[in-house]
């Protein structure tokens, strides 16, 4: 059983520029997550994160060849104790850019605000203006 403290961060630089599959992001969010352990790397298992990501253990094992295959992560076999484990980390290429993408993020974020649209969903082109006209030929 999963204790209550685990957790996974989806970040939205994840989201956005990574362009992953929901499983894929679910077990980058997870690796990248418990990676910042001191040790920088994450050493839970395939079963473990399957029940983490709330998906079956070949979906995370897909979404880990996947992950390798972009370059996303790395991993390696590890023996401690007499017992063969695998640890996985994200790659200094996108840990080092996360200050970037995350400033990067923040300005588009600052940009759509200042645009002054109704509830700032990028898809919507209504001004305030546009939406209560449209609400009036609605109810009129």
């Amino acid at each position: 059983m999963l204790s209550d403290d685990y957790y996974i961060t989806i970040f939205g630089w994840m989201h956005e520029r990574l362009e992953l599959s929901v499983h894929e992001e679910k077990v980058y969010a997870l690796i990248y997550g418990f990676s910042n352990n001191g040790e920088n790397t994450c050493n839970t298992s395939q079963k473990t994160m399957s029940r983490m990501c709330n998906c079956s253990l070949n979906s995370v094992k897909r979404a880990i060849n996947t992950l390798k295959q972009r370059g996303l992560i790395k991993s390696r076999d590890v023996i401690r104790g007499g017992v063969k484990y695998k640890e996985y980390w994200v790659t200094d290429e996108y840990k080092n850019n996360v200050q970037d993408i995350k400033k990067e993020v923040r300005k588009s974020k600052s940009k759509t605000k200042s645009k002054n649209r109704f509830n700032n969903f990028s898809g919507r082109e209504y001004t305030k203006e546009d939406f209560n006209e449209l609400e009036k030929s609605f109810f009129n």
